[in-house]
């Protein structure tokens, strides 16, 4: 939430408050065209140059797995729980990956993905770190970032960019990887580390920006290899957080169970022809909420007008701005 692109803090911000009697006036007359235009103008021409910036994401967790022919493809979020599940078959296997986000604990923000077959040995694949997206994202420059990516004696993929717009000498940026468990075999190699022949994998990883890369990097890195149990070990705590938060409030519209099994696709291909159910309110408000939730905590930044999270590197509309926008997106959620 504090990661940001293209990010200055202007010092020379104009004192217009010797304006408020004026503008009030001219709002009680009903002249509010004019009155908003004060401010603007005032503005324009002070010294003042603002200079939007962009959340930029720390990186991408790359799984890459040796066939790209699948099939029975699913993609599901769990809004009650903060967790992911991918599922799909592929040469007569079936494939699951759940992950989640810790948000208590010694493991706060570390990223939990775990790997599975329903069959021993059937998994093969690779684990990358890098860049977001780097070729394709919008706004994306890869070479000013300078990324590099290694891998230690003891299997943790070490990633950090450098951020060309940070105004401190602590530009570094970036995340380390640890294969906590599996049963198969696992290789390192120059830039990533491999896991074969296995029936499941547990992955962790943790991110740092804004420091220097190579003493964050150590520190994140014993903190990996300090962690000990499996997947549900670390679920635990934090749902019980998560759990706490998200469902303390509730909106129920009386839809049928049919409905609310619904795909979203389904719902919203059935209100693009004007027959907007229950269901798709009900769930538009708890993904809202969830939103909210996970997006901002206690003493951290408020969520922006995307939310917190973009696919792009200069995205539209990913700023805080502070007029009502901001009170909507609590006062509705």
């Amino acid at each position: 939430a504090r990661h940001w692109y293209h990010h200055n803090s202007p010092t020379n911000l104009p004192d217009l408050s010797g304006q408020l009697q004026k503008v009030r006036g001219l709002q009680a007359q009903g002249k509010f065209v004019d009155a908003n235009l004060i401010y603007r103008e005032m503005i324009n021409k002070s010294a003042y140059k603002g200079r939007v910036g962009s959340p930029l994401s720390i990186g991408d967790l790359v799984l890459s797995h040796d066939s790209n022919k699948y099939s029975n493809y699913k993609r599901l979020l769990d809004l009650e729980r903060s967790e992911t599940l991918t599922k799909w078959t592929s040469a007569g296997v079936d494939y699951s990956r759940k992950a989640f986000i810790s948000r208590v604990g010694e493991t706060q923000d570390v990223l939990f993905v775990k790997v599975e077959s329903n069959k021993k040995g059937a998994l093969n694949f690779g684990v990358h770190l890098g860049l977001h997206n780097p070729e394709k994202a919008k706004g994306s420059n890869p070479k000013a970032f300078k990324p590099q990516v290694s891998v230690d004696f003891a299997g943790h993929v070490q990633y950090h960019a450098h951020n060309p717009s940070t105004t401190s000498a602590l530009k570094g940026f970036g995340a380390v990887a640890r294969v906590i468990s599996h049963d198969g075999s696992l290789v390192q190699n120059l830039d990533h580390v491999r896991i074969a022949n296995a029936s499941y994998a547990l992955i962790a990883v943790k991110t740092f920006h804004s420091a220097d890369s190579q003493e964050a990097i150590d520190r994140l890195t014993r903190d990996l290899y300090s962690l000990k149990g499996d997947y549900n070990d670390f679920l635990k705590a934090h749902l019980i957080s998560h759990q706490g938060l998200f469902n303390s409030a509730s909106l129920s519209l009386n839809a049928s169970e049919k409905e609310r099994s619904f795909t979203n696709e389904a719902l919203i291909a059935d209100a693009r022809e004007l027959k907007l159910r229950k269901s798709l309110v009900e769930r538009m408000w708890a993904m809202g909420r969830y939103l909210s939730v996970v997006g901002s905590r206690k003493g951290g930044l408020p969520i922006h007008l995307t939310g917190l999270w973009s696919g792009d590197y200069s995205p539209m509309w990913a700023i805080h701005l502070m007029n009502i926008n901001i009170p909507y997106h609590y006062y509705s959620g």
